[in-house]
């Protein structure tokens, strides 16, 4: 006998706080978006049945996920983007360019993923908006929601040794980072941007509109005018509220059977962001001898993910200004292109496919080149 759905999402809500208090206290990365995935998860399996927010509230998410995505830029000034735009071009293109064929090879790997799961679940960065629309660009968003949040535990739990790694005696601080600075006005601003972004991504027929239409609005925004988007912020339960929603939606929708493949393929999975992180190592190598800045400093700057962890470390030990653009612009890229990446690991895969039959096909058409004798 299975609990009503309705039933049951009101006594996720208690656990799901419970959790999300929890993990805050411990500061967890994301505490409030992993501590929905693991509540509502848990009243999934135990229901038997998918639990899913309502869809305004999730529109309502992404549209905050995206400002709170895009508001570092404003901290930004001209000269940081003018001196560092040809490293950033080359760190984010690689990424990007890493991240298709890494989707492409575990497509091949694991046969049972399609292109676009695949594909969207290595994606280097953006792991709460790529979660909120996979189930839009038509991905297994249970598969891609575990694999880019075991990415993003990953890389911000080994951020302290890599760092002492690369520079010996270096300490990652622990402390609180800063609260969130918002007012009435910058609420009302940001709930305006979010709207038009969002009418305007579903005229033009944009994937997932709700997020890629306000993040394009506010990047937008934060380029021609950071101190308008500066004052855009939103009150931190605002804010955490729209992560439990994304999480929730995640999480809602797991099941044993999801849980069992993905454990599965958990060694195939931690491979390739084992091979993730160490490609954006090497880029880290090459960004710190272009520029000058010290290899921790480069290393924050390329690290595939964890942007919010990576920027409270950044904040608190002085790093320079290349930590924060290399991050917001490689995950407002990665999460713009995300849209595509389904399509061209899908449109990649089929020619693969079609030129290995063809292939076959001809081999198995060639005449004999070998005379027969009487």
């Amino acid at each position: 006998m299975t609990a009503p759905p309705r039933a049951c999402q009101l006594g996720c809500i208690p656990l799901v706080a419970l959790l999300g208090f929890a993990a805050n206290a411990v500061s967890l990365p994301g505490a409030w978006l992993v501590a929905a995935i693991v509540g509502a998860a848990a009243g999934a399996v135990w229901s038997r049945t998918e639990l899913a927010p309502p869809a305004l509230a999730m529109s309502f998410a992404q549209g905050v996920v995206a400002v709170d995505a895009a508001r570092p830029l404003s901290t930004l000034s001209r000269e940081d983007f003018g001196h560092y735009a040809g490293v950033s071009a080359f760190s984010i293109t690689l990424t990007l360019s890493l991240s298709v064929l890494f989707g492409l090879l575990l497509a091949r790997l694991a046969k049972d993923l399609s292109p676009a799961t695949a594909g969207l679940s290595v994606i280097a960065g953006g792991a709460s908006a790529i979660t909120s629309m996979a189930r839009e660009l038509g991905a297994d968003q249970r598969y891609v929601t575990l694999s880019q949040y075991l990415r993003l535990i990953v890389v911000v739990g080994s951020m302290p040794l890599m760092l002492g790694l690369l520079s010996p005696g270096f300490a990652a601080p622990a402390g609180e980072t800063a609260g969130h600075q918002w007012s009435w006005p910058g609420i009302a601003g940001a709930a305006a941007l979010i709207c038009a972004g969002t009418w305007l991504a579903r005229r033009a027929k944009t994937p997932a509109p709700a997020l890629l239409g306000p993040l394009a609005a506010a990047t937008a925004l934060g380029l021609l005018w950071p101190e308008a988007m500066a004052a855009m912020g939103t009150p931190a339960l605002v804010t955490n509220a729209a992560y439990a929603v994304i999480g929730w939606q995640a999480g809602g929708g797991l099941c044993v059977a999801s849980l069992r493949r993905f454990v599965r393929l958990l060694p195939l999975t931690l491979l390739f962001i084992l091979l993730m992180i160490g490609v954006c190592l090497l880029v880290a190598l090459v960004v710190a001898r272009w520029t000058g800045v010290p290899l921790t400093d480069a290393y924050l700057a390329t690290t595939p993910g964890g942007i919010y962890g990576v920027l409270a470390v950044a904040n608190q030990t002085g790093a320079g200004p290349l930590v924060t653009m290399l991050q917001v612009l490689r995950m407002i890229i990665m999460l713009l292109a995300a849209g595509s990446v389904p399509y061209i690991t899908r449109r990649i895969q089929t020619r693969i496919t079609q030129k290995s039959a063809h292939a076959q096909r001809a081999k198995e058409t060639a005449p004999c080149s070998t005379p027969i004798s009487m």
